[in-house]
């Protein structure tokens, strides 16, 4: 036997149950239309759940921007349109994302060398959070230090391997206790070995490899490096690791075909075929 509950009201309340909202505005406006004014389709759940989200995240974005009575005024809405989300005072959470805007803005300055200014933000952001217990100057300079990896990275994979060397350099005079992923390290030991000045960027090689040793690509990359220094042993280990750990046919082909090379004594590497791999 199979009973069908076949009572409307029924399903209304597992559909509001289901759905746990109302139809937002828009929502009506699109499905309902002119039939009719815009009304609660389950009585015990809040107005327009997803109005109240929207009126939240554009009340955040203004409080980053400083319009801090903006935001209130869209938390306000919100919190008519919905309580739930808002279980803070307007007032409180303007202020909370005035805070968090001015700590990003702090940060986006640092990234950019401007020191200064960014201290500025990290210290107005403090005097309207007395919780943000850190120092600006400091906060700044290892976001600066930060940055400038990432502009190093960006030079070495223009082929600028001394100016990308000098980014992280500088980076870790900046900040002496930066620490630089290994991924980072790779970015300069792999290009720098493309653009023919692996001996250059050969400490960043090992450096790479003593924070991820397990790591098939790092490994590729210290491998090349060493090939183009004549540590043909050093590159023939590495290479065997990589094929071993790689389940990529083409790689491993490629890769094999170097180390049939370097064990034969000869190096497989002219500058055509580097330009190839850039």
């Amino acid at each position: 036997m199979r009973l069908w509950d076949v009572n409307p009201e029924s399903w209304l309340k597992q559909l509001c149950d289901i759905a746990n909202r109302n139809l937002s505005q828009k929502e009506w406006r699109e499905y309902m239309g002119e039939q009719g004014p815009f009304e609660k389709t389950c009585p015990d759940l809040p107005q327009d759940t997803l109005g109240a989200l929207q009126h939240i995240k554009q009340g955040e974005k203004l409080a980053k921007e400083g319009k801090v009575e903006a935001a209130v005024k869209e938390f306000k809405e919100a919190h008519k349109l919905d309580a739930r989300y808002m279980t803070v005072e307007p007032q409180i959470k303007a202020k909370q994302f005035f805070v968090k805007g001015l700590v990003e803005q702090g940060k986006k300055l640092a990234r950019e060398g401007k020191i200064t200014e960014a201290v500025g933000k990290y210290q107005e952001a403090q005097q309207m959070d007395s919780n943000l217990k850190f120092d600006p100057e400091t906060k700044a300079k290892q976001f600066f230090a930060k940055g400038l990896v990432e502009q190093g990275k960006k030079l070495a994979r223009e082929g600028k391997i001394t100016e990308a060397i000098g980014k992280y350099q500088e980076a870790q005079q900046m900040d002496s206790e930066l620490i630089i992923s290994a991924e980072q390290w790779n970015a300069l030991c792999w290009n720098g070995s493309l653009y023919g000045q692996a001996a250059k960027v050969m400490d960043a090689c090992e450096k790479a490899v003593a924070l991820a040793p397990k790591n098939r690509g790092i490994r590729d990359s210290r491998a090349l490096a060493r090939a183009l220094t004549d540590n043909i042993q050093g590159a023939i280990e590495d290479y065997q690791f990589a094929i071993e750990k790689s389940d990529q046919e083409e790689y491993k082909s490629k890769a094999q075909g170097w180390l049939d090379a370097l064990q034969k004594g000869e190096n497989p590497f002219s500058e055509e075929v580097l330009k190839g791999m850039r």
